[in-house]
């Protein structure tokens, strides 16, 4: 049986997912293709971590935004504040509140 990230946390991952594909889709829009691409490379890898769950895989989520976000000083959307929420925080203000 796979494990998975809890419930919050992997809330938390498939918001930050969904926010960079919608980024990246603005950024390809506005012609910031290095930087589409930096947020590409910053996100491809997560969706693997999920079916095979282990706490190492979130220091390195993590560490992808965070790099991502100290090169282009994104301050759009705070993919590490969101991963590092305080889980009552997170559950008033976004916990499922961000799907369609």
């Amino acid at each position: 049986m796979a494990d998975y990230p809890p419930d919050l946390l992997l809330d938390k991952i498939c918001l930050v997912i969904h926010r960079a594909c919608v980024e990246i889709r603005t950024m390809l829009q506005e012609g910031k293709l290095d930087q589409a691409t930096d947020l590409a490379d910053a996100v491809e890898h997560v969706p693997c971590y999920l079916p095979c769950w282990k706490d190492e895989f979130f220091p390195i989520i993590v560490d992808s935004f965070k790099n991502y976000q100290n090169k282009y000083n994104n301050k759009a959307f705070d993919y590490v504040g969101i991963l590092l929420m305080d889980p009552e925080t997170y559950q008033r203000e976004f916990f499922g509140r961000w799907r369609g």
